[in-house]
């Protein structure tokens, strides 16, 4: 799911799990816990497709799982093909218009989003990693 987050424009002195410090910027402290407990409470189709992706089993194309892009958390991105998958469940139909303002967003910084519905993962998982191949195969170039 995407999960958007007050004060984008918010520059954060973190420290990683390993001990390392860096700048982030364009994201707070609540965009970061944000997505460290979406990381945490992964609903069942996205730990299905999150064990497709993960380790670079799909095709040799890395992806990330919850990861920040400006102020919204996507459930999957591969960075080296512009390439972001949603896996959106039922209160997406009530979120229509923000998801719509999000994929705007994210197209405006060059990524395509593809978005499944929980039950294609459930129930047509080849056509959904087929979709997800071929957009892999065609990346996007932003000029």
């Amino acid at each position: 799911m995407i999960n958007k987050t007050e004060n984008p424009n918010s520059v954060t002195q973190t420290s990683s799990p390993l001990g390392v410090s860096g700048m982030f910027h364009g994201a707070s402290n609540l965009i970061f816990e944000n997505a460290r407990e979406l990381r945490n409470k992964q609903t069942e189709s996205e730990i299905i497709l999150w064990n497709i992706l993960k380790d670079y089993k799909l095709r040799g194309f890395k992806f990330r799982r919850q990861h920040i892009v400006g102020s919204y958390v996507v459930d999957f991105i591969c960075l080296m093909q512009n390439l972001i998958i949603e896996v959106d469940g039922n209160q997406h139909l009530d979120n229509q218009e923000y998801d719509d303002d999000c994929s705007r967003y994210l197209n405006t910084k060059g990524f395509r989003v593809i978005r499944f519905w929980n039950n294609q993962v459930f129930d047509q998982l080849n056509d959904v990693l087929n979709v997800i191949h071929q957009a892999l195969l065609n990346p996007i170039h932003s000029t």
